[in-house]
């Protein structure tokens, strides 16, 4: 059982891993360290520093159901403020497709999003969509003049 389980967080963050050969902790230990150093920045205090306490990266068991998860105390020591980490691996629970998956996939696609990208740049711009039977222009957002 998780040492997370019942306690109560001030924030929780939850990493998803990327496509690749991850391992369970990667993402977590990746981004962990991001988040710590972009805390550890922005705190006034040296003494307000993040300490990460009860991280777990990776389980004895071989159950998927283990996930990666860490916390992350910081501000003052009387009302230290807390936050979760969590990471959420999804690789595992789907079968890897064949090549010949991969190729059938690729030759029925692929020739789509070749004229979708062309069409797309003969019109200047990112094409337009059609979603749900709307028609959604894909303009980018550009700041008003103030």
């Amino acid at each position: 059982m998780s040492a997370t389980v019942g306690k109560r967080y001030d924030t929780a963050i939850l990493f998803v891993h990327g496509m690749g050969e991850q391992q369970r902790g990667d993402t977590l230990t990746d981004m962990g360290e991001a988040v710590s150093e972009w805390l550890r920045r922005r705190l006034v205090e040296p003494s307000d520093a993040p300490t990460i306490r009860c991280a777990t990266l990776r389980s004895d068991s071989q159950s998927t159901a283990a996930a990666a998860e860490a916390e992350i105390t910081f501000g003052a020591s009387e009302m230290p403020i807390r936050w979760l980490l969590k990471e959420s691996r999804w690789a595992d629970s789907f079968r890897p497709a064949s090549f010949v998956e991969t190729m059938l996939w690729g030759v029925s696609v692929g020739p789509w999003m070749m004229a979708y990208q062309a069409n797309a740049l003969r019109a200047g711009g990112p094409a337009r969509r059609c979603c749900a039977g709307l028609r959604v222009s894909a303009k980018p957002c550009r700041p008003t003049a103030s």
